[in-house]
């Protein structure tokens, strides 16, 4: 993988302290989205992401649940424009609705590639990379500055 950027995100999650974060890899740049209440800012601190992991625990908004509800996730991921998101973290109403056709629906719906983790996912890093400026990119050479990125 080469040299890595790990950049902390603070998270509003009640009253316990919850980070999310953000890796610039020789792959891209990766955003985790971990156990949040949903706030404009989440896609201030992820913009760039070219992959963006998000935890979606509910599958509609609900009032004072700090936790991430899909209609939220779609917000986020049509502000920061990822090559891919995932969804992950599923709760009850997520998992009972399948999470692999609410992601479907949600890539028709904003048009960027959407799908649901499973137990044992595996992603190709050609789906979703391109290296960060300033990192070396797959083949090792620090030439990306010049425009590969997004």
């Amino acid at each position: 993988m080469g040299a890595v950027r790990i950049q902390p995100v603070a998270h509003s999650h009640g009253n316990v302290e919850a980070y999310g974060l953000v890796l610039d890899t020789s792959e891209g740049r990766v955003g985790f989205v971990t156990d949040a209440r949903f706030s404009p800012d989440l896609a201030v601190h992820y913009a760039g992401c070219h992959l963006l992991v998000l935890n979606v625990v509910l599958k509609d908004w609900k009032p004072g649940v700090d936790h991430l509800s899909l209609p939220e996730a779609g917000e986020i991921i049509s502000a920061v424009k990822p090559r891919l998101a995932v969804l992950t973290h599923f709760g009850m109403t997520m998992l009972r609705a399948n999470p692999r056709t609410l992601a479907a629906a949600l890539t028709e719906q904003i048009g960027i590639p959407v799908v649901a983790a499973g137990d044992g996912l595996t992603l190709d890093a050609a789906a979703w990379s391109a290296p960060p400026p300033g990192l070396p990119g797959p083949g090792g050479r620090g030439d990306n500055a010049s425009g590969g990125g997004r």
